[in-house]
């Protein structure tokens, strides 16, 4: 089972109670000046703990956070993996016993100059056949950063050097309220994907 744990971005959080934060994600906050970015890295940290409420309950408080070679963020403790993501107003995390990557994106379309950087031949040709261009690259974009969370590594490292169209990698896509996910498994898994909408109050 994967599950994908996903929320709306209050415009504050002055209302909302929130835990004790991780010092990694303490860490990230002090780093970040403008607000909307913020807001959204904290979104996706309540994304975490809310899914470590149903996965890993047993875990001390707040959940301590180690970054592996490639600057991604674990848990320190138990089998769970977990992948963040943000775009606009939502925040998204989720988590696996095994290695995963996930990315959310607000529907848009790519420019030329970004999809002849980051896409194949093969996927450039997929996007301008497509009836919906903007819903094909936002598709693509969210495999592609997915697969790039789920091995680690730079956005930009290489993103042309594969397509997704013709993958032996696992994919679980699709679109809630308008916004696009994927989730890229290592390999695969056959695992099925359960979605919760949180509200933060």
């Amino acid at each position: 089972m994967i599950g994908l744990y996903y929320c709306r971005l209050p415009e504050n959080f002055s209302g909302i109670t929130l835990p004790a934060l991780t010092a990694y994600r303490q860490q990230r906050l002090a780093t970040l000046q403008n607000e909307r970015a913020r807001r959204q890295s904290l979104g996706a940290e309540l994304m975490l703990y809310r899914a470590l409420q149903d996965w890993a309950p047993e875990l001390p408080w707040p959940p301590e956070l180690l970054v592996d070679s490639q600057g991604k963020p674990r848990l320190k403790e138990g089998d769970l993996f977990f992948s963040l993501s943000h775009s606009g107003s939502w925040a998204a995390c989720a988590v696996a016993r095994q290695e995963l990557g996930l990315d959310i994106q607000e529907k848009r379309l790519g420019t030329e100059a970004l999809m002849n950087r980051c896409f194949t031949a093969e996927e450039r040709e997929f996007v301008r056949r497509s009836p919906d261009p903007a819903a094909a690259f936002t598709e693509l974009w969210c495999k592609k950063e997915s697969r790039i969370k789920a091995v680690g590594g730079s956005i930009f490292d290489g993103l042309s050097s594969f397509s997704v169209l013709d993958s032996p990698w696992e994919y679980r896509c699709g679109s809630l309220e308008g916004l696009f996910y994927a989730v890229c498994i290592p390999g695969s898994s056959g695992e099925e994907l359960e979605i919760h909408r949180i509200e933060l109050l």
